[in-house]
């Protein structure tokens, strides 16, 4: 299977979020379509995309312990607030903690 290769924005600099049980949101860097997003703890972590007041809870994207999302597309019309004012805020369990890796790409 041929995949669109990722084009890393702002120089591959982008987000070391930390995550624990309260919602936590930071600004993205860069510009582009598509979100790369890493977590390599043994735990899922929850993400939701915004504005900046945007808050997470266990309802959103679960990023599953050790992966990679790298197919995460952006619409411009459908995530209007994000490309506004492009925020990501993340969540775990109660009682754990860790880090997530986030980039904004192109394809």
């Amino acid at each position: 299977m041929i995949q669109t290769p990722l084009i890393l924005t702002n120089n591959g600099k982008g987000l070391r979020m930390s995550c624990a049980a309260v919602s936590s949101r930071a600004a993205l860097v860069g510009t582009g379509d598509s979100l790369c997003i890493s977590n390599l703890n043994g735990f899922a972590i929850y993400v939701v995309l915004g504005g900046s007041t945007i808050e997470a809870d266990l309802t959103g994207f679960p990023i599953l312990p050790g992966t990679k999302e790298d197919n995460i597309v952006l619409d411009a019309e459908k995530h209007a607030a994000f490309y506004a004012n492009p925020y990501i805020a993340v969540i775990c369990e109660s009682g754990l903690s860790g880090y997530l890796s986030v980039h904004r790409v192109s394809r």
